[in-house]
């Protein structure tokens, strides 16, 4: 649904929907972590957490982070004639795809 939603919005050419759906969904899915830790009855839910699960984690708050960044500092143009956030964001995603393949 995020997807779907994102290209519509992209297509219509409601940018600033397409991020705010991005952004408010990783923060959703932060907000239910956080719910699911309350009711995990074996103490805290991340400390059950597999390596894999907390990087993937790591990284979204890094990706948001970022996003946030784009956000604050706006560009025409930029590497390939996108922003450098989604630059950023597209090499943070390829070195973590690397990671977690080499790692196992």
């Amino acid at each position: 649904m995020l997807l779907a939603t994102t290209v519509a919005a992209i297509r219509d050419g409601a940018l600033t929907l397409a991020v705010s759906n991005i952004f408010g969904t990783n923060c959703f899915n932060m907000l239910v972590v956080a719910a699911a830790d309350v009711g995990y009855p074996h103490g805290s839910i991340y400390h059950d957490m597999s390596p894999v699960q907390m990087t993937w984690g790591l990284l979204s708050i890094l990706m948001t982070a970022i996003l946030l960044l784009g956000m604050v500092r706006r560009e025409t143009y930029g590497i390939g004639r996108i922003g450098f956030e989604s630059t950023l964001i597209l090499s943070v995603y390829a070195i973590a795809i690397g990671i977690v393949v080499v790692s196992g």
